[in-house]
């Protein structure tokens, strides 16, 4: 090829004859190609294949192209040498027609024109290509066996040089990187004898391997660690020449201890059935009894002397059921594994029942034994028995249960249809799942139009906002929402006031599933209110102005009489001022009473010690403590009680407590005052050792005229509660009454806020 290119080089154009005679019988495709891809020479093996083409461009020839290749992405050798500067070029090409493989290089040359030249020899290299990926593919499945057996694989040549091994045999052996890199196989046997229990013995075995090459060998390999390996040593040929020795290993260590289990297991197994409380039969395929432990003697009656090689009819089989009996065994002992329960009779003739799982032992195809085990289940059997009795009264107790729920719900269906009450119910989805008549009469519409729909499809927008906002407390928060009055025009344009009660619904789990709602009309009920409070500010006005006119004549007559009239004028002024006093205090209460109840009630706040309003209800109460001799226990702290408060009004609420406190409490009573400074408000408490009130009244002890019982000598009308009730929270503190019952005295508690100190910058 040398000689060629130096001729080629030296003058192609002038050298056919020469080329010719030397390339016509070269195989390899060979082109030289200028620097304007024309193609300058070829052999006659490219002439064989592609026709004369010298002077045709090369990029034409090999692909019909109309520019260089390269310009198609395709890699161009011409391109490369000529124009980017390589030394050469080098590639496999595969025709997407023929699928053959060929193998192309070149490099550049100098033209004897001065110009410059690519020489370019292709050559197919389809079958070595295909060669070598067989091999490969062989190589790669050979290699995939190896390293998925779940052995250990060793392959060493005839001079003990380590050919092969798969990561299993490194794994099972513990082998050192080192080791197996170094490819010595004697290497490899002294670092393994290192670690077996007789490693004498091993060196032996194998050097005798060694020795004769073509013979099979088995043996265990015990570790000192409790491993141990099944080894298997068979001979290498090729083209029938040994040439090595495979050796595999196999890791049998559990199938030892296995085998060291059985043998364990027999002995611990016959203990087992010995001393087992559940009876154990065995059963030969003849159906002979082969064994029977003493479990099975205890329940039967009979003795293994009596049972012994025995066939059916067992003696404890009913007499009724022997046929039955003797075709369920044999089908039993045909399907291999059974569950099932049976009544037998003791020796006694006593019934019996028991649960039996059986299994039949199966060897070569063939039934060994029937072996069964017997559960003794005549307790539970009785058990059974009562709870089918129970449970047929309770079934027909559920289906009482079922007739009292369905007239229940009617009864409940009926309530809710005849109350005069809106009621309705909604879901997660805001939907109506029920409304009643009286809010179908309420809204105009039929149930049909309202059932399945929500606010929005019957309320305006605005409204329906409002509405779904109540919802969304009750949805989201589970909490009961009340709205006491609101102003609503019903479908036939009344002008109504409603009270409405929002609830939640929830499932077992504690889950708000639905809303239930209750609308009530109280039109009638706030216009009667109305009236009253009219009928109550007229006659407290009416009333308290000839009360002062009375009371001030009265006093005048006490005053300017003292001495010139008779001891029972007198006595009748007293109490005719005391009945005044009275009849003011009631006037005076009522129409606080309204004034609160109406929102009107004025207060006077500004900064206050509450130790000054203590003071003075000490000194105002004191007379009368002194009229039915009980004592007063007051304790309180020294320092500033700083509060925000109407003096008047406090002092109103606390004389309000002492006084119902010494109304209530016996003569020789106590009572107890006691205040405490707490970090935002402070806390007065009164308590005494009177009457006490019922558990179930105190929810009721703030109400106006509330109808607690008392004894019949104490009068008031329980305004004054009411009103200090009123008077607390309008000062935004909280009162509450605890008592243990009747007889056990009471305790009125109320708090008022602090006054907050203001930090001026």
């Amino acid at each position: 090829m040398a000689d060629l290119r130096k001729k080629v080089m030296k003058d192609p154009a002038e050298a056919p004859d020469f080329l010719a005679s030397v390339l016509s019988g070269i195989s390899d495709l060979l082109w030289i190609t200028d620097e304007d891809y024309t193609v300058r020479f070829v052999n006659e093996a490219v002439r064989r294949l592609h026709g004369d083409v010298v002077g045709k461009k090369c990029f034409k020839v090999t692909r019909s192209f109309e520019r260089p290749c390269y310009h198609h992405g395709i890699p161009c050798e011409v391109h490369e040498l000529l124009e980017k500067g390589k030394d050469h070029f080098e590639e496999k090409r595969l025709s997407s027609i023929t699928k053959r493989v060929t193998h192309v290089h070149a490099t550049p040359m100098t033209m004897p024109d001065g110009r410059r030249g690519v020489l370019t020899v292709s050559r197919d290299v389809t079958e070595e290509v295909n060669t070598k990926q067989r091999l490969e593919a062989a190589y790669s499945m050979l290699r995939a066996t190896l390293e998925s057996t779940v052995d250990g694989i060793l392959v060493v040549d005839n001079q003990e040089r380590i050919v092969e091994f798969n990561k299993r045999f490194v794994q099972m052996l513990q082998a050192p990187e080192p080791v197996m890199e170094s490819r010595d196989d004697r290497r490899l046997l002294s670092y393994l004898s290192g670690q077996l229990k007789d490693p004498e013995g091993f060196m032996k075995r194998t050097r005798e391997l060694f020795a004769q090459p073509d013979l099979e060998y088995s043996d265990l390999l015990e570790f000192k660690d409790g491993r141990v390996y099944e080894r298997y040593s068979r001979p290498q040929k090729i083209g029938g020449e040994t040439v090595g020795r495979v050796i595999s290993l196999r890791d049998v260590t559990e199938r030892r201890r296995a085998e060291e289990a059985l043998k364990s297991s027999l002995e611990f197994s016959t203990s087992l059935m010995e001393n087992s409380l559940n009876p154990i039969l065995v059963v030969n395929p003849d159906t002979s009894i082969a064994y029977v432990n003493p479990a099975l003697e205890r329940l039967t009656g009979y003795s293994s002397s009596e049972l012994l090689g025995r066939k059916p009819p067992y003696p404890w089989w009913p007499m009724d059921k022997i046929k039955e009996t003797t075709k369920r065994l044999q089908e039993n002992m045909k399907r291999g594994l059974t569950h099932y329960e049976e009544n037998f009779k003791n020796k006694n003739g006593e019934d019996f029942w028991v649960e039996i799982n059986a299994a039949s032992i199966i060897r070569d195809g063939e039934i060994k034994y029937y072996l069964s085990n017997w559960v003794d289940i005549t307790q539970r059997k009785k058990m059974e028995e009562e709870i089918r009795r129970y449970a047929t009264n309770l079934e027909e107790l559920v289906k009482q249960k079922s007739r009292d729920l369905a007239r229940s719900e009617q009864l409940l269906k009926t309530t809710m249809e005849s109350t005069p009450d809106h009621v309705f119910v909604r879901d997660r989805d805001r939907k109506f799942v029920y409304v009643n008549d009286s809010y179908c009469r309420f809204l105009g519409k039929p149930r049909d139009m309202i059932l399945g729909r929500t606010l929005y499809d019957l309320y305006p927008k605005e409204q329906a906002d409002s509405l779904t906002r109540e919802d969304d407390e009750v949805f989201e928060k589970g909490l009961v929402f009340h709205r006491p009055e609101s102003a609503v025009v019903d479908a036939g344009g009344a002008e109504l006031v409603i009270d409405v009660i929002k609830a939640p619904l929830r499932d077992p789990q504690g889950n708000v599933t639905h809303l239930v709602g209750f609308g009530r009309d109280i039109t009638e009920r706030k216009r009667i209110e109305q009236m009253r409070d009219e009928f109550i500010s007229a006659v407290t006005h009416e009333l308290r102005t000839p009360l002062v006119s009375v009371k001030g004549y009265v006093d005048l007559a006490l005053t300017k009489g003292s001495g010139r009239i008779s001891s029972e004028i007198e006595s009748l002024l007293q109490v005719a001022r005391r009945n005044t006093d009275r009849l003011l205090s009631l006037v005076n209460d009522l129409l606080d009473a309204q004034r609160l109840q109406a929102g009107r009630l004025p207060l006077n706040l500004e900064p206050l010690d509450f130790r000054k309003v203590l003071e003075a209800c000490k000194a105002e109460i004191k007379p009368f403590l002194e009229e039915k001799r009980l004592s007063l226990k007051v304790e309180a702290p020294e320092a500033e009680l700083p509060v925000n408060g109407d003096e008047i009004r406090l002092s109103q609420v606390l004389m309000n407590l002492l006084s119902n406190a010494v109304k209530f409490s016996p003569e020789g009573g106590r009572i107890e005052l006691a205040v405490e400074d707490g970090e935002e408000a402070v806390k007065i408490r009164v308590s005494d050792t009177g009457i006490g009130i019922r558990k179930e009244d105190l929810p009721r002890v703030f109400e106006p005229f509330a109808a607690i019982p008392k004894p019949t000598y104490i009068k008031g009308t329980g305004l004054g509660l009411n009103i200090s009730k009123g008077l607390v929270e309008a000062h935004g503190g909280k009162i509450w009454a605890e008592s243990e019952g009747e007889g056990k005295g009471a305790t009125f508690t109320f708090t008022i806020p602090k006054l907050q100190e203001r930090v001026v910058d």
